[in-house]
């Protein structure tokens, strides 16, 4: 017992220089203004994919689930049973982690603009990655009154060629994530981190002659995350 006892310990969380370590956090979840759509006369975009398709976009409806960060990986003492053990896996589900935020909020993609969320306190600790995490909207998720329970992404609008057009209202409960390394600008121990997305470049990549709805949904949720820029900066305080 003994000899599997100090095979298995693991080494307590690095020391770092306090300037490196955060406390606190706040997300904000921003729509920025497309620059490759105009404004339909009655709301929505108009736009023109890669594919040559003209897309009417009346509403789209996008599930914010969660934004966190992944602190960096911990050293580990070499036992006398590695090699002969897995590896544990280091990563940490979003419901588990102290650091992810837990203010699900439904985006209107046809709005620019920003959704911030109260500061979240944890631990003071080094991160390495931060991620953002689109899901299925639940009892958690505001404002209240929305209609996407059980929905991640809800799209309703036309697409049309030169000889033909065709409505669509397209809903899924298809999860996606977007993450990177954690590169931030300022100083203190408190990180502001802004998750920037557009809707250009949206319906890219899609025939929508050939493909049926639910690949349509899978491709405009990898194009969201495409996309998708994380920007994090340090400050004294929320």
């Amino acid at each position: 017992m003994g000899l599997l006892l100090l095979a298995c310990t693991t080494a307590s969380p690095p020391s770092a220089p306090p300037q490196d370590l955060v406390t606190s956090a706040r997300y904000t979840w921003t729509l920025l203004a497309p620059t490759d759509a105009t404004p339909g006369p009655q709301g929505g975009w108009g736009m023109t994919t890669d594919q040559g398709f003209e897309v009417e976009l009346h509403t789209a409806e996008l599930v914010a689930y969660s934004v966190w960060l992944d602190p960096c990986p911990r050293p580990r003492k070499v036992g006398l049973l590695d090699g002969l053990l897995p590896s544990a896996w280091a990563g940490h589900s979003v419901m588990s982690n102290p650091t992810a935020s837990r203010q699900p909020v439904v985006v209107d993609l046809t709005v620019p603009g920003a959704v911030a969320l109260d500061p979240i306190g944890f631990a003071p600790d080094r991160f390495c990655k931060l991620g953002a995490l689109h899901a299925r909207g639940d009892r958690h998720t505001g404002p209240d009154g929305h209609g996407m329970a059980g929905a991640t992404l809800h799209l309703v609008g036309t697409w049309r060629t030169d000889s033909h057009s065709e409505p669509f209202d397209l809903r899924t409960p298809i999860a996606h994530s977007a993450g990177t390394t954690l590169d931030t600008t300022g100083e203190g121990p408190h990180l502001e981190v802004e998750v920037r997305q557009s809707i250009d470049g949206l319906f890219d990549g899609i025939d929508f002659h050939t493909t049926p709805g639910p690949r349509v949904l899978r491709a405009v949720l990898a194009n969201l995350v495409d996309s998708t820029e994380l920007v994090a900066t340090r400050t004294p305080t929320p």
